[in-house]
């Protein structure tokens, strides 16, 4: 068995996963090393929410607004949920509605897809929002949510179907002394590693961890 690569991913979270995608649209050969049988850490116990709006106009916006396309796009071809739903931010108080206000005229003519949105036109979008005082809203075109514990499964089997990514579940990585990566059960000839094992501060590298105040929360 030829067991060499381009590439080689340690963790297959969302974070190895979306680098083994971009590698594997450019034509790399990739090989995913995950310890269990799929990802079981933040990335199934989040929300699952594509938030744009979470981020400042310029590098961080266009990013997130990349990345819920690519989320569009792969949700549709992987065959797993995701549903483009907006976001909804009220207000219940003249500062807050003020707040929403200065969003709105501080960032016309960005990325943003928002508008101010009175109490009723909340109310038809959700009907379980608390009416009383609520004086008006923002409403944000771009979010939207994913089932995140489908998406973790779905997406490896799919760029394993489509690209050929060459999955190792169960594989525990050992050492990395490059070229080589080994587990305890194969080792591997690669031209690069991508490290994205999470909050596994133990299993690789502790000494670096060591020397940077990184804690697990």
């Amino acid at each position: 068995m030829d067991r060499s690569a381009d590439i080689a991913i340690v963790g297959a979270g969302i974070v190895g996963l979306a680098h083994a995608y971009m590698a594997l649209r450019k034509g790399y050969k990739v090989v995913l090393f995950e310890r269990e049988q799929f990802a079981i850490g933040a990335s199934v116990r989040n929300f699952g929410l594509v938030w744009p709006i979470g981020q400042e106009p310029g590098v961080g916006l266009d990013r997130a607004l990349r990345a819920r396309q690519h989320w569009e796009e792969i949700s549709k071809e992987a065959g797993f949920w995701m549903k483009p739903n907006g976001s909804l931010h009220l207000a219940y108080h003249e500062d807050e509605w003020n707040v929403l206000n200065e969003f709105i005229d501080l960032y016309k003519g960005t990325a943003y897809k928002c508008s101010l949105i009175t109490a009723d036109e909340i109310i038809k979008r959700s009907p379980a929002v608390r009416k009383l005082n609520l004086k008006g809203g923002l409403w944000s075109e771009t979010e939207g949510t994913v089932y995140a514990r489908e998406a973790i499964r779905r997406i490896p089997l799919w760029l394993q179907e489509k690209y050929g990514l060459i999955i190792k579940f169960g594989h525990v990585v050992t050492e990395i002394d490059m070229p080589l990566i080994k587990t305890a059960r194969e080792s591997w000839r690669v031209d690069k590693v991508y490290i994205c094992s999470g909050a596994d501060f133990e299993t690789l590298y502790p000494e670096v961890y060591d020397q940077h105040p990184v804690s697990k929360c």
